[in-house]
């Protein structure tokens, strides 16, 4: 028997979108750590700009919907002041927005994690 995956909470949507990195909007993201919102997803998405092994093409995408709570209407992802967290609206559980892990005294599972590529001036997100 081959190992199974496990199955995100967040219903699965088709993603396929491209986010230029040269728009006022994306300003954010042209430094370590900067955090954008874009449509897409189930809830739309949270985009962030990482920097592992002082690489300039480091990015992470999630969906905002709140893993535990991604059926309520309060259920949703906002990212917080410092741009290294985000929380859920609905009981503001934190996650990192680094790797979309759960902290604190959250145990829920991450955010939902979707695939990016680096193409010069612009991402593109899909799954």
């Amino acid at each position: 028997m081959g190992c199974r995956r496990e199955q995100h909470p967040i219903p699965e949507v088709f993603v396929d979108t491209y986010i230029s990195l040269n728009i006022p909007s994306s300003l954010p993201l042209q430094n370590p750590g900067g955090a954008i919102y874009h449509e897409g997803g189930y809830k739309g998405l949270i985009v962030y700009r990482r920097f592992l092994s002082q690489s300039s093409e480091d990015f992470a995408v999630f969906d905002r919907a709140c893993p535990v709570h991604w059926d309520r209407e309060c259920g949703r992802i906002f990212i917080e002041d410092d741009m290294m967290y985000g929380y859920c609206a609905c009981d503001s559980s934190q996650y990192l927005l680094y790797d979309g892990s759960a902290i604190g005294d959250n145990e829920s599972v991450p955010l939902k994690f979707y695939r990016v590529r680096f193409m010069g001036n612009r991402l593109h997100v899909f799954n």
